[in-house]
């Protein structure tokens, strides 16, 4: 009974070990996995940080740019101020030019300048060439003489500070030109340098999009690697424990089996023991074996009894 209760556990503690052979394969199987998928993820973690890395300095060199720009943008308004206030002062003297050329009368005269030199230079003649001049006649023509030389004087004075004046309006308005070019080359230089920063903040809002949306992948991935490694944490016990269970099954089977062989070998003893002695009892001859496995049996139940 003690050989079949035996080896009915042996075959309860096989079964044991088979199942846990087949758990720990899964288990290795599983690791084996886990582990693959963990470098996967690492990988994954090291390019996505590189990547953000990147972006970063695309981040910094597009901060510079618009800093840049912004500074660009303040010399341009700058630019544009001092030459719209040079135009209003132009404006202004356009204004006060205008303003004194209509003041500027014409002298209404009969002659041009040059009639009005020639019929001097004839009544001057006249005085010279003629010896017997009348008193009357000759205060008459120094009187016209006068009279043309003042007409002269003032038309010339008039016609030279026109002149002076045209000249003066035609610069200033050449000038107003000249600076309303360059001020509408600033203007299209303010609107490019707008358009930039604009463009250059779309850009930097995306590259923070990205960057966010790439920190945020990276949390999760984390999370995800953070729970792999519990996984695979777990599994070590697992397989720990199982090989731990798995030696104690070893242990406990070779510890049947030893007992089993020793209880196998007692049972035969005993029954040569007792062939041995109930020959002995009906006084037949017995073998030195037999007489020696009866006698010990003999020694055993004294030492028993002595005890």
């Amino acid at each position: 009974m003690e050989g079949s209760k035996g080896k009915a556990d042996i075959e309860i503690l096989q079964r044991e070990l088979g199942s846990i052979r087949e758990e720990l394969q899964l288990l290795i199987t599983e690791r084996q996995n886990l582990r693959k998928e963990l470098t996967e993820i690492r990988e994954e973690l090291a390019r996505k940080r590189s990547e953000v890395r990147r972006l970063r300095d695309e981040l910094d060199k597009i901060r510079n740019k618009l800093n840049e720009l912004y500074q660009k943008l303040n010399n341009l308004k700058d630019r544009s101020a001092s030459l719209r206030s040079t135009i209003k002062d132009h404006l202004h003297e356009l204004k006060e030019v205008s303003v004194e050329l209509k003041k500027l009368q014409p002298v209404k005269v009969r002659m041009s300048l040059d009639e009005i030199k020639q019929r001097i230079e004839q009544l001057e003649w006249t005085i010279i060439t003629t010896p017997y001049l009348d008193q009357r006649d000759e205060d008459r023509i120094v009187g016209e003489i006068a009279n043309l030389e003042h007409t002269f004087k003032a038309i010339a004075t008039n016609q030279k500070r026109y002149s002076e004046l045209i000249q003066k309006y035609d610069g200033i308005k050449k000038a107003v030109n000249s600076v309303r070019e360059e001020l509408n080359r600033v203007i299209t230089e303010l609107s490019e340098c707008r358009n930039s920063i604009a463009l250059a903040k779309e850009e930097r809002n995306k590259i923070k999009q990205s960057i966010g949306e790439l920190v945020r992948d990276i949390i999760e991935t984390k999370k995800k690697r953070d729970s792999i490694r519990e996984k695979l944490k777990s599994i070590a016990n697992s397989i720990n424990e199982k090989r731990q269970r798995y030696i104690e099954i070893l242990s406990e089977i070779k510890r049947i089996q030893i007992e089993s062989r020793e209880s196998a070998k007692e049972k035969v003893i005993r029954e040569k023991k007792k062939s041995a002695l109930e020959k002995l009892n009906r006084g037949e001859r017995l073998s030195i074996y037999d007489l020696y496995i009866a006698l010990g049996e003999a020694e055993e139940d004294r030492g028993g009894a002595g005890g």
